[in-house]
């Protein structure tokens, strides 16, 4: 084992991570005062391999004022190279942590080689450096204090030293294996003996064994004439069995149209059945013919009327539409008069209130036309249903109402002048003192219009 690098961190009085490169370096001497450091190099190197130092527990280690410590050592064992780190913290009940890595040259990276838990990757170290933490201290590393501790060892203690120091375990190794090797052959010749007299005695039964195997031929050669009798026979009854089933499938089918063909059967009685009560019902409905001529007959009469009667009602809603109307125009007529009577400030005359009188006989022209659906006085007076045309009803209408222009250039032409409207209201005033103001609604006695 040859160290490459060393790196601790708060290890007995290194506080401070520090890193020793012993590359190159083929004979080293560590000189110093007492209590510098220079055996606790030493201590971190076995500590951090068998996780063994001079110290007795290893919380004695850490630095003081600390709780954990930890140690790095690289190492190369042969062609290959190591690397082993060991931690120690005081939390708790104490834990140590410890990783074994090799050098991988493919990806040039450290890799982790651990197995279970620390007692595992403790023993795999020591069958990587194939030497144990006493047989290290004894051989190539002296403790301080400690030069002549193989001296004062027992005769087997240090036997054990010296044949862990030149290998001589591997011979013990080898006279276990020639044992098991020995006793593993011994059994073999005592089976091989076992086989060989059970070879003799089957040989001294050779005769025995010649007549079983005639016999034994014989019986194989029957059992073979009757495996061939029984193949045929077989073969036989497969062709019987395939026969068999066809039939069965030719007698599944035919069950199938059977049941098919009770169900069509059953489906036409239905059928049947519904078509005698279908007609049956044919027959009720012919005897009952005239019945329903006559009742067709009625429907056809009171639907004609009940389009007769939507006829007159339609005219109804027209003529009600058109009473409407008209009754606007004289109320509207109506507030006109009075509006210009108010403003000339005359009494109406007699022209005035006879145009009055004459416009509501109008009116109940009108409402007489409504009540006898449509008909006008002469048409209800003939006896003719019909109404008069839109040409006849414009010819006949200045006998029922003057037109308003009519109307209009009458009352102008008996309205006195502002002049003579001023005297005559003068002079009605002189002869009704009582009365003030206007006489608007003063109106003569409606006249009666032949």
């Amino acid at each position: 084992m040859i160290p490459h690098k060393l790196k601790l961190h708060n290890f007995m009085c290194y506080r401070e991570e520090q890193s020793l490169d012993f590359s190159g370096i083929h004979l080293a001497c560590l000189t110093g005062d007492n209590g510098h450091g220079k055996s606790a190099l030493l201590d971190a190197m076995t500590w951090a391999l068998w996780g063994r130092a001079r110290a007795r527990r290893d919380d004695e280690l850490i630095a003081l004022g600390e709780s954990e410590m930890w140690v790095d050592l690289e190492f190369g064992l042969g062609p290959q190279r190591y690397r082993v780190w060991r931690q120690r913290s005081k939390r708790g009940r104490g834990q140590t942590d410890l990783h074994l890595y090799i050098w991988n040259e493919g990806s040039e990276d450290w890799q982790l080689l651990d197995e279970g838990g620390i007692n595992e990757r403790q023993a795999l170290i020591i069958r990587t450096l194939r030497m144990e933490y006493d047989t290290f201290a004894n051989s190539a590393f002296l403790l301080q204090g400690r030069a002549d501790s193989f001296t004062v060892k027992t005769a087997s203690e240090r036997k054990q030293i010296l044949a862990d120091i030149l290998g001589l375990n591997r011979y013990d190794l080898y006279e276990e294996q020639a044992k098991e090797e020995i006793r593993a052959r011994k059994e073999r010749a005592i089976r091989v003996q076992g086989e060989i007299g059970g070879i003799d005695h089957a040989l001294a039964r050779r005769g025995e064994f010649e007549a079983q195997l005639a016999g034994a031929r014989h019986a194989v050669t029957q059992a073979v004439e009757a495996l061939r009798a029984a193949e045929a026979e077989q073969a036989t009854l497969r062709l019987e069995v395939q026969g068999l089933r066809g039939q069965a499938h030719q007698l599944a089918d035919l069950r199938n149209r059977m049941a098919r063909a009770e169900r069509d059967l059953a489906e036409m009685r239905d059928q049947y059945n519904a078509a005698q009560r279908r007609l049956t019902a044919y027959e009720q409905v012919l005897a009952e013919q005239e019945a329903i001529e006559t009742g067709w007959r009625a429907l056809q009469d009171a639907r004609e009327q009940e389009a007769a009667y939507n006829t007159k009602l339609r005219r109804d809603v027209e003529l009600q539409a058109q009473l409407l109307k008209l009754d606007q125009a004289i109320q509207r007529a109506r507030d006109g008069l009075q509006m210009e009577q108010a403003a000339l400030c005359v009494p109406l005359t007699g022209t005035l209130a006879g145009e009055l009188n004459h416009d509501d006989v109008t009116v109940a022209l009108l409402r007489f036309r409504v009540t006898n659906s449509g008909a006008w006085p002469s048409a209800a007076a003939s006896g003719s249903k019909r109404p008069p045309s839109a040409s006849s009803r414009r010819r006949s209408w200045p006998r029922h109402r003057p037109s308003w222009h009519r109307w209009r250039n009458s009352r102008r032409a008996a309205m006195p002048s502002p002049q003579t409207s001023a005297r005559s209201a003068s002079v009605w005033q002189r002869s009704n003192p009582t009365q003030k103001g206007c006489a608007t609604r003063d109106r003569p006695s409606k006249r009666k219009v032949n």
